[in-house]
């Protein structure tokens, strides 16, 4: 009877054993579920970084674009600038009719002031007179 009690408590221990290792395997198999999705987790983010790395690269080239765009704006306006000026100041060169009209009651043509029919015009030799019409 002895060796049926040791068979019966063997067999009990057995089955504990047995329940203890499927419930080591269990667990065994939830950390390799969990290390399964933390290199997902860790893939995609990887993934991610790339992305916002090559985002940040996008971004910095068009930051270089723009400021060498700007830069080119301003040394186009600064041209445009000093060309206007310079027009200005060959504007400012000419004389307009209603002047030479101002000017022209003082200005006497041989010896005579120039009448209404007269044009007051600048000559070959860059000196004024003035033409009948």
């Amino acid at each position: 009877h002895a060796s049926v009690q040791h068979a019966a408590e063997s067999r009990k221990q057995a089955d504990h054993a047995t329940k203890e290792l499927n419930h080591i395997t269990e667990m065994a198999k939830e950390v390799a579920n969990f290390i399964d999705q933390t290199l997902a987790v860790s893939a995609e983010q990887a993934a991610a970084s790339r992305d916002i790395s090559e985002n940040l690269d996008r971004i910095s080239e068009i930051v270089h674009q723009s400021t060498t765009s700007v830069q080119q704006l301003a040394r186009a306006t600064l041209e445009l600038s000093m060309l206007a000026e310079k027009l200005q100041g060959l504007v400012n060169r000419f004389t307009t009719s209603a002047e030479l009209a101002k000017k022209a009651p003082k200005i006497k043509r041989y010896g005579r002031r120039a009448t209404d029919k007269s044009n007051l015009v600048v000559g070959q030799n860059g000196k004024l007179h003035y033409e009948e019409e």
